[in-house]
């Protein structure tokens, strides 16, 4: 907490306007259980007891958003498979909409700050926007999530996998 007060501070100093800048982010989407308002004992819907779940990678900017990634939620997210992402969606939305000059926004997962990330950052010229750690509410992108997991739970209400995706997409 002590990081977020200078860096919003020096944000404005600078008149940081974030137009360079690509806020990005991984999430968990799934299937909840749905209550209504008016039924009490038949407000619960049934559901399996291990819910689909699918993580999605994407990252919003001034101009525009980056392709979206979708890949099991049983899948753990390592340094490995970030660069991954980063390789097959970032870099061709950083070449393409800002002519190969961006910044980067990601939270400070492990699988952001490791060796092996900060290697592959640099071999592939991709400048992070230092981020102060625990700040999802200062990561724009976390905005779009919140607003796309309360349209799934309250309008797709999807039951199985396939619709979870459906309703990601639709979104």
């Amino acid at each position: 907490m002590e990081k977020r007060v200078p860096f919003c501070k020096k944000m404005l100093d600078d008149s940081e306007q974030f137009m360079d800048v690509c806020f990005s982010k991984l999430t968990l989407a799934q299937e909840h259980v749905f209550f209504t308002k008016d039924n009490y004992f038949g407000r619960l819907r049934p559901r399996a007891k291990h819910p689909a779940k699918i993580h999605l990678w994407g990252g919003i900017s001034m101009r525009g958003a980056t392709a979206l990634t979708i890949f099991p939620g049983n899948v753990r997210l390592d340094s490995e498979k970030y660069c991954q992402i980063i390789n097959d969606i970032y870099l061709p939305f950083k070449n393409i909409v800002y002519n190969g000059y961006t910044r980067l926004v990601q939270n400070n997962a492990p699988s952001h700050k490791s060796t092996y990330r900060k290697r592959r950052f640099e071999e592939d010229n991709i400048d992070c926007l230092p981020w102060p750690a625990e700040s999802p509410d200062l990561n724009l992108v976390e905005l779009v999530w919140g607003s796309m997991k309360k349209h799934i739970g309250d309008v797709a209400k999807p039951i199985n996998l396939d619709e979870l995706r459906d309703a990601v997409y639709n979104y």
